[in-house]
């Protein structure tokens, strides 16, 4: 099965859901590809990344923000439940948002 990349507008941006259960070089390439395919149309946009219980460690956190700045995207923030993507995302200058 694919993975789900959900987008919703809010406030302070573009939230970003991934879907849960898959392995997260899969839901990474889904997102890249979601991404790519939106173009233009994302550009300049503040992504919230969900990415819920997926442990993402500090080199796919930083090629993860470089990829969706080279896009002309922002990583701004990252909702997470778990503490090593939590303390990545922090070390990376990145918001972090509770959920």
């Amino acid at each position: 099965m694919r993975p789900s990349v959900q987008f919703k507008g809010i406030r302070e941006g573009l939230l970003v859901t991934l879907s849960d259960g898959e392995e997260w070089p899969e839901v990474e390439q889904a997102l890249m590809e979601q991404l790519s395919a939106q173009g233009d149309f994302l550009r300049g946009a503040k992504l919230i990344l969900n990415v819920d219980n997926y442990v993402i460690n500090a080199a796919s956190m930083g090629r993860l923000r470089d990829t969706i700045s080279d896009m002309g995207l922002t990583l701004w923030a990252v909702l997470t439940n778990s503490p090593t993507t939590e303390q990545n995302a922090q070390a990376l200058g990145l918001s972090l948002i509770h959920i």
